[in-house]
């Protein structure tokens, strides 16, 4: 049985893949795509089809964009030194840049519901050392972007 996915969920790796997409292939200082988040998720069981959260993918694509250079210092700042910044996968980055941006930005959302997610997305492109290295890493982050004990707010 596939596992089914959340709206903020499907909403969280359309930002990724968002990420991704500009990484790779980055679009004109022109072209919307840079700014905005227009894709429709693949229906993937009966509980989840149609669009994302648009307001909140939007909401995330202007953040990122603007807080980028903030975002990769933090997580550059807190990277072992057995996992260098211009050595992690693309997909690795994304999904740091898109769960820091969350961390800092959205302090509406749980810390916990935030590294779960992005540890699950992880888990769903790796099978390896790489989920144990996102969720360590995103312990340290949100200690470092919102304080305090973990355990008191919410993190795993």
């Amino acid at each position: 049985m596939e596992p089914k996915f959340r709206k903020k969920s499907l909403t969280r790796l359309g930002i990724v893949q968002h990420l991704y997409a500009n990484s790779v292939n980055p679009r004109d200082e022109n072209g919307l795509e840079n700014n905005v988040l227009k894709i429709e998720m693949p229906h993937l069981d009966e509980d989840t089809s149609g669009p994302m959260d648009q307001e909140m993918a939007d909401r995330a694509i202007l953040g990122i964009q603007e807080n980028e250079a903030q975002i990769v210092a933090l997580i550059k700042d807190n990277l072992p030194v057995q996992w260098p910044y211009n050595r992690l996968e693309l997909i690795l980055k994304c999904m740091l840049i898109s769960a820091v941006y969350e961390l800092m930005c959205r302090r509406d959302i749980d810390q916990a519901v935030i590294i779960s997610e992005y540890v699950n997305m992880t888990a769903a492109f790796f099978e390896g050392k790489e989920i144990s290295f996102m969720n360590g890493l995103l312990n340290i982050l949100a200690r470092e972007v919102r304080g305090g004990d973990l355990q008191q707010n919410g993190a795993l």
